[in-house]
């Protein structure tokens, strides 16, 4: 009489076990490597998404207030100004010197008398 349940050579079960182990180990890499991946896309997202909602705020701003964010010619430096006007002249000193016309220039208006007055640009956003 046969026994009702047949027992595998302990070498072979041995080496079945060893290598369920193993793939059992690639498995839970995956895993673990999805799952870092997915946390890393989450954290890219929320760095975006407040980079954008800076950015709308700080517009929201500039058109609630009037202004404008203008680069100095002179000094490199930020600055905000009025968005009423097209165009921005700015001298050494600060003054500052806004008109629609953009083929006018201060620099060259007898009626000023004015010299060192540069176009500020504005800033790129």
């Amino acid at each position: 009489m046969k026994p009702a349940i047949e027992f595998e050579e302990p070498r072979a079960f041995a080496a079945q076990s060893t290598a369920a182990s193993h793939e059992q180990q690639a498995r839970a890499k995956i895993v673990t490597d999805t799952r870092k991946a997915i946390a890393q896309i989450d954290r890219e997202i929320t760095e975006s998404r407040q980079q954008t909602q800076e950015r709308i705020a700080d517009q929201q701003y500039l058109t609630l207030t009037g202004q404008e964010r203008y680069v100095n010619p002179h000094t490199g430096a930020e600055e905000l100004g009025s968005n009423e006007w097209k165009h921005r002249w700015e001298n050494a000193w600060g003054e500052v010197i806004y008109t629609d016309n953009g083929d006018w220039n201060p620099n060259t208006d007898p009626t000023l008398g004015v010299q060192g007055d540069e176009r500020s640009v504005l800033k790129r956003r």
